[in-house]
């Protein structure tokens, strides 16, 4: 996925303009296509999950939930 890519590009390089853009426009097409609310949801589930997980120190879950909500 295109985004996958984008994000990774961000890891080398975070001050990168160009892979914030692209995400960003892909964030909004899949707004339209989701619909708002359930992408919202989606995306207060995995920052839940990603805050439950590093009070529990558990680092690579909140990673991974912390991830997937950007995805």
């Amino acid at each position: 996925m295109a985004k996958t890519a984008y994000n990774e590009a961000l890891s080398f390089k975070a001050t990168e303009k160009y892979p914030k853009d692209k995400i960003a426009e892909i964030n909004a097409i899949l707004a339209k296509e989701m619909g708002a609310k359930e992408l919202e949801k989606k995306y207060t589930d995995a920052i839940s999950k990603g805050d439950a997980a590093l009070i529990a120190k558990d680092y690579t879950t909140a990673k991974t939930n912390y991830s997937s909500a950007i995805d």
